[in-house]
């Protein structure tokens, strides 16, 4: 009676390599992203944009009440 056991091959993938990231000056280019849902401030506040400057690494941690892009959008300008 043959084995009846199937065969996996696994397929090796093969990894992107790093690229650098050149930027020239402050601000030029920020990293973003929206941290929560935590439990509601006095404010009313329930989220965290958190900002980073890839030229400084100046991290921006900044309270905002909903994830919506308008709501993002008007803290950058702010900023």
């Amino acid at each position: 009676m043959p084995c009846l056991r199937s065969r996996r091959r696994t397929q090796k993938r093969t990894k992107g390599r790093l690229q650098r990231c050149n930027v020239g000056a402050p601000s030029e280019r920020m990293a973003l992203d929206i941290l929560g849902p935590f439990p509601v401030t006095t404010k009313g506040n329930r989220y965290v944009l958190v900002l980073m400057d890839y030229f400084t690494k100046w991290p921006e941690a900044i309270p905002i009440l909903d994830q919506e892009a308008s709501t993002a959008a008007e803290e950058l300008v702010r900023t």
